[in-house]
């Protein structure tokens, strides 16, 4: 028997079988390291938002009290010296350990708001008040209260700028 010639035999194949499309799920190892990625992101993006919101409304309500003992200082100065000493002992108990806060009065605690502020303005300048002005009747004759403001105004800004960084 003689084997048929190519041109007169005829091929019987099968359709083509093409595998099934890949599917949706799981997803490739570099889609799930993108969504941990992008899930780790937006964690620390809304965690630096709420810092910013929250150093935000620190900063609003700081202003806001020393708007308030600016208009204090102008009506009773001798009160306005109190408020001021409270208020900054409360910004200082916040930002710093209370040890080193609580237990200083006087010279002490005029030279922590100097150490703390990086200025001269306590021990040395407007701020000096702050050290008796609280416990006498009277202030004393040269008090400038605008500048007394200013140097909280000042300490303030530096301790918050501090804490923000941080």
């Amino acid at each position: 028997m003689a084997a048929p010639s190519p041109s007169t035999q005829t091929l019987q194949l099968e359709a083509i079988h093409l595998p099934p499309q890949p599917g949706f799920w799981p997803p490739a190892p570099g889609w799930w390291l993108t969504a941990a990625l992008l899930l780790v992101l937006s964690g620390l993006a809304t965690r630096q938002w709420w810092r910013w919101r929250r150093q935000r409304r620190e900063r609003a309500r700081i202003e806001a009290t020393l708007q308030r003992l600016a208009r204090e200082l102008r009506e009773d100065p001798q009160h306005a010296v109190i408020d001021i000493n409270v208020f900054l002992r409360k910004m200082a108990l916040t930002h710093f350990p209370d040890a080193d806060v609580a237990s200083l009065t006087g010279d002490d605690w005029l030279a922590f708001l100097d150490r703390s502020g990086e200025t001269t303005d306590f021990t040395h300048g407007p701020g000096r008040v702050l050290a008796e002005g609280p416990y006498r009747a009277r202030l004393p004759a040269p008090f400038d209260g605008d500048a007394l403001l200013e140097a909280v105004r000042r300490w303030t800004q530096r301790v918050t700028a501090t804490e923000a960084r941080r």
